[in-house]
């Protein structure tokens, strides 16, 4: 038997928010698909790509894990060709991490179908969900 969302006490937005997620599950299927490579791994290049972190710790700050699974992702990272490694010359003791350009035409990939995805999932009021996402990303508590 089937209950209304106010037999069920629950805020309206609750199975909008269901569905939203739903949808993002969907968006990362197709990302990992396209690019042939594992979501952890799209994560770290579009943080590299959008945040250019100063150091190793600072990546794994933003991907939310350990500084051993960050150093893992960027060993496959790298021997894919992705990124490259340098030492700081300020501070040799310290890794700079860029992208490669085969790094950045996989960013560009990635971008290009989470946004066709996304005009698909969200067809009318595109700006209005993105404007949401961001709000509800900056409240947000954990790192994204």
């Amino acid at each position: 038997m089937e209950s209304t969302l106010k037999e069920l006490q629950v805020p309206e937005y609750g199975p909008l928010l269901v569905d939203f997620l739903r949808k993002c599950h969907h968006l990362e299927r197709r990302l990992a698909s396209a690019s042939g490579i594992p979501l952890d791994e799209l994560y770290c290049l579009a943080l590299l790509h959008r945040h250019s972190p100063p150091s190793v710790k600072a990546l794994s700050r933003l991907l939310g894990v350990h500084i051993t699974r960050t150093s893992k992702l960027l060993n496959a990272l790298e021997a894919r060709g992705y990124i490259l490694r340098t030492l700081d010359p300020g501070d040799r003791r310290r890794e700079l991490i860029t992208l490669s350009p085969a790094g950045l035409r996989m960013v560009q990939v990635v971008y290009t179908v989470s946004a066709r995805t996304w005009e698909r999932a969200f067809p009318a009021g595109k700006e209005e969900v993105l404007r949401a996402v961001g709000g509800l990303v900056e409240d947000m508590s954990v790192p994204v």
